[in-house]
């Protein structure tokens, strides 16, 4: 609606530094090259985020990669705990493993929390983990079945190494280059916050006039 374009399946080769501008070469899913000019980059690459500072010679910061998996068990398991979402003791990796209702009628259970995980590996599945799922869950709902799981699947996280949070800062190589990275949880409920910040650190950089005609509406009519 105010003018912004987006480039998907576009994987960033390289990244040159010039006094005005960063040039920024990428190859999309049809095996083309294309070039964009940039005044300001913004990293927010997930777990690739400490691959694409390097570009320009960043080492302010690295990553791990840290894999949970999950279990999905069927719609007649739902009345096993109500509407009630049921946490086990946290641990220094996060809320710890849960057992809650979804939205469409079925129970989630889980995750694990497994770190060293290559970038590549992130979203594989174990049988390892499954079952190790199945053991603790069952410590917080005894009568569980959880053999009545329908579906697994892992999610990850970025953590930073440095910090074990946030690295949301400009590059010590370049102050355009702006780093948002190790977005661990809360990350989601933390966006909108994170792009003030990272807003505010443009700002610092540049003179910046507000667009009269921004609309700041959607198709739906909503904000």
């Amino acid at each position: 609606m105010n003018g912004a374009e987006i480039f998907l399946d576009q994987k960033v080769e390289s990244i040159a530094r010039t006094s005005q501008l960063f040039l920024v070469q990428t190859l999309n899913s049809h095996s083309q090259r294309e070039s964009y000019r940039a005044k300001f980059i913004i990293n927010a690459a997930g777990h690739y985020a400490d691959v694409i500072a390097r570009m320009i010679k960043d080492q302010d910061f690295s990553l791990k990669a840290r894999r949970g998996q999950y279990r999905i068990l069927e719609k007649t398991e739902r009345g096993t705990i109500n509407n009630h979402i049921l946490f086990m003791v946290p641990t220094i990796h996060g809320k710890g493993v849960i057992v809650a209702p979804t939205l469409d009628g079925h129970l989630l259970v889980g995750p694990t929390a497994e770190d060293g995980i290559e970038k590549e590996d992130t979203r594989l599945v174990t049988m390892e983990k499954s079952a190790e799922i199945g053991i603790i869950d069952k410590k917080i709902v005894p009568g569980l079945r959880m053999e009545k799981t329908c579906r697994v699947f892992s999610g990850s996280r970025p953590i930073c190494v440095e910090t074990d949070g946030f690295w949301i800062a400009p590059s010590s190589q370049d102050r355009r280059f702006i780093h948002v990275a190790g977005i661990s949880s809360p990350g989601l409920s933390a966006a909108p916050a994170i792009a003030g910040q990272v807003a505010d650190l443009i700002k610092v950089q540049t003179d910046l006039v507000a667009n009269s005609q921004f609309a700041r509406r959607s198709a739906t009519g909503r904000d």
